[in-house]
């Protein structure tokens, strides 16, 4: 599976318009065009969404997207969404997700894994905790 995260700025003061075209003609017309948008969140702090549209391959991506571009639907939808828009980041990811059900212990027993303990072991305790607390989610 291939995904593209997306994430917007927003223009000041038009989060909210934006989320009506988003949801009243983006998502409705990449339906008609069958690509899937998983979801989309707002920041509403910083005036952003952030959305997942996902693909079944690279060339299905393509293929999809060489007719929803030049599709009439996005040309009429284009000019208002990009009047809301003051900055865009699109990132096209590969799914790598090919997890066991249970954790595979053995894991730790590789070269790799055993080269990590060591290294993260000589850091300075304090230093450790400090960058362990700082990959902790935001509570």
């Amino acid at each position: 599976m291939i995904a593209e995260l997306r994430i917007y700025t927003i223009n000041a003061g038009m989060l909210d318009s934006y989320l009506e075209l988003f949801n009243r003609q983006i998502v409705p017309n990449h339906r008609k065009y069958g690509i899937t948008i998983i979801g989309a969140w707002a920041d509403r702090e910083k005036n952003k969404i952030t959305w997942i549209r996902t693909f079944a391959s690279r060339d299905d991506r393509k293929a999809k997207l060489d007719v929803y571009e030049s599709s009439p639907e996005r040309d009429a939808v284009f000019p208002i969404a990009a009047y809301h828009m003051s900055a865009h980041e699109v990132k096209v990811l590969e799914s790598v997700l090919n997890a066991p059900a249970e954790p595979d212990q053995t894991y730790f027993q590789g070269p790799v894994a055993i080269k990590a303990k060591q290294a993260y072991d000589a850091i300075p305790k304090a230093e450790a905790d400090s960058f362990k607390a700082s990959t902790a989610a935001p509570r």
